[in-house]
């Protein structure tokens, strides 16, 4: 399920924005910069200076707060508060006294647009921006996020397995020790992070037997094992506060910007059903009831178009989109029956593989699946396969890795002695249009 604090946040964030929602506002340094950078648009006596004075004075004063201290996010938050107050009420001034936007002045015009607050609502900001209105701008939403940010942090910092190390540790033996019921899959330990953050970022790495993590894939994994030997008394989402995941300003930070992703949870409009209906895969939007098209899959960030098979037999295809779109989205990280990519064409299964690092499939997964798809008739004539488990050929994690035709794939596994999971037969009826 998607986290209680996920709710809480979307609604504390309102309209602040979308992304990047941990990142601090600007540090002192690189606000001078901007500075620096807008002085030709920076008057030096007035409303708008006073209000640029006011506003370094406030920056100054939220900064002198150590942040990865769970006791100063009150103070912090009430600092932020004045910070997106200041800066808003100076947006007004730029407004009122004629300001220009950052924007190209259009072909044609030999003005530059009158500045208005919904003018860069959205927009990205660059370091060569040489208005200080949409910095000003920028730095008001950035505050408001933090503020919405920091109020779930401190409500969900008192329990569960990112209060402590001590917990996290647990957290971590404790699953390896259960194993999900028999015939389903659940997220690798390495993955599970992201389902339980309560903004889904991505989380991969590999974790030993003896739960210990190596091998980081992303920064929230080199971060986690980086707390965990720390010594850190404080949680995890504190100890995140003075971490450049948190603090670095991507516009001036050179190489120390940590790029970080929210990944989708959850079904969107682009999350398609899959039926069988004679002898052909069909699909339309998930949840729908519009008419059934051919299917014909598309390319993500993997050959072919992710799959996850749900428990209950409904078959779900996406576009894997890496850092976006995982096999975790569709259900937002909930048990499956298996996982991987598929290729069709006008209906006919053209090549599927199990190739999921989210649920890594077994053989005995991938099999069960096949058999059903075998029985509805919709494998093309030369339907190709491949598995982590029998052959897996590829060069690169993103290359196609179906080498076996079905018949090679079968045969090998039955000698290799796998056995697919039984299917109940609501499961088997899932995928048939009735």
């Amino acid at each position: 399920m998607i986290s209680p604090y996920f709710w809480q946040f979307a609604w504390e964030v309102g309209v602040a924005g979308s992304a990047l929602h941990w990142r601090d506002v600007y540090s002192v340094v690189s606000w001078k910069k901007i500075l620096e950078v807008t002085a030709e648009s920076c008057p030096k006596e007035g409303a708008l200076a006073a209000g640029l004075t006011d506003l370094l004075i406030a920056l100054v004063d939220y900064h002198s707060v150590e942040k990865p201290v769970l006791k100063n996010i009150p103070l912090r938050m009430e600092k932020l508060s004045k910070l997106a107050d200041l800066a808003s009420s100076l947006e007004n001034t730029i407004v009122e006294s004629g300001g220009v936007t950052s924007k190209t002045v259009p072909k044609g015009r030999s003005e530059p647009k009158v500045y208005q607050k919904s003018d860069i609502r959205g927009g990205s900001i660059i370091r060569q921006e040489k208005q200080v209105g949409p910095w000003i701008h920028s730095l008001a939403r950035r505050a408001a996020k933090k503020v919405a940010y920091l109020k779930v942090v401190s409500d969900s910092e008192q329990s569960g397995p990112f209060a402590n190390v001590g917990r996290m540790n647990e957290h971590i033996l404790g699953r390896m020790r259960t194993a999900p019921p028999e015939g389903l899959l659940r997220l690798t330990p390495g993955t599970k992070f992201e389902k339980m953050d309560f903004l889904h970022r991505d989380f991969e790495h590999h974790t030993g037997q003896d739960g210990s993590l190596t091998d980081p894939a992303t920064e929230m994994s080199k971060a986690l094992i980086e707390w965990l030997s720390s010594g850190s008394e404080e949680g995890f989402y504190v100890w995140l506060e003075g971490h450049p995941i948190c603090t670095a300003d991507r516009h001036f930070n050179g190489t120390s910007y940590k790029k970080v992703n929210s990944i989708q949870y959850g079904t969107n409009e682009k999350v398609r059903q899959v039926y069988a209906v004679g002898k052909k895969l069909m699909t339309r939007s998930f949840g729908s009831t519009d008419t059934l098209l051919n299917l014909t899959t598309v390319r993500g960030t993997k050959a072919g178009e992710a799959f996850v098979w749900l428990v209950d037999g409904t078959l779900l295809v996406h576009a894997h989109q890496s850092g976006s779109f995982h096999h975790s989205s569709f259900n937002s990280g909930k048990k499956v029956r298996c996982a991987g990519t598929m290729e069709v064409e006008d209906g006919k299964l053209v090549g599927i593989d199990n190739n999921s690092g989210h649920y890594q499939p077994s053989d005995r997964h991938f099999l069960a699946l096949l058999l059903e798809l075998e029985k509805l008739g919709v494998m093309r004539g030369r339907t190709l396969v491949g598995t982590h488990g029998i052959s897996d050929p590829r060069i690169s994690p993103y290359a196609p890795m179906w080498n076996l035709e079905l018949a090679e794939y079968r045969e090998r596994a039955k000698k290799k002695g796998v056995v697919a999971f039984g299917i109940p037969e609501s499961v088997s009826t899932a995928l048939k249009h009735m």
